[in-house]
């Protein structure tokens, strides 16, 4: 497998900043952001476990016509599957906020966004699960 750059989830935000580095790991899966449209997006993820709180969020932004690549680690769906943690992805751009659920594929096939009837300008889980498509 050819190496590529990836967004890592560090468990820090800084500055609202995805930290990148160079891994390879065939565990982790790779989505992606498509803004197809001419407005910024801001995408936040937050991962918590209700007993004791603890809250982990990630920001990333999407700028007009730009793809993202995020990784999402093997370490990061194992504990949403595992300890029954929530993550909640957040989607947003002036005039639309929505938020959706992310679980792990039970076949351990990555993550994927659930979501019910017509979700608007974001696009989930196309072209690939655990992929948004932003208009």
């Amino acid at each position: 497998m050819t190496s590529i750059i990836r967004g890592i989830l560090t468990g820090a935000v800084l500055t609202g900043t995805l930290l990148l580095s160079v891994e390879q790991a065939s565990a982790d899966c790779v989505r992606h952001f498509y803004n197809k449209s001419d407005v910024r997006w801001h995408i936040n993820i937050r991962m918590w476990k209700p007993k004791p709180l603890k809250i982990k969020e990630y920001n990333i932004y999407v700028g007009p016509k730009e793809t993202k690549r995020f990784k999402w680690s093997s370490s990061i769906v194992g504990t949403i599957m595992r300890n029954r943690d929530r993550a909640d992805l957040i989607v947003s751009r002036r005039g639309y906020r929505r938020k959706f659920k992310v679980v792990d594929q039970k076949d351990g096939d990555c993550v994927y966004i659930k979501h019910s009837g017509n979700t608007g300008k974001a696009s989930v889980n196309a072209p690939a699960n655990g992929d948004l498509t932003l208009h």
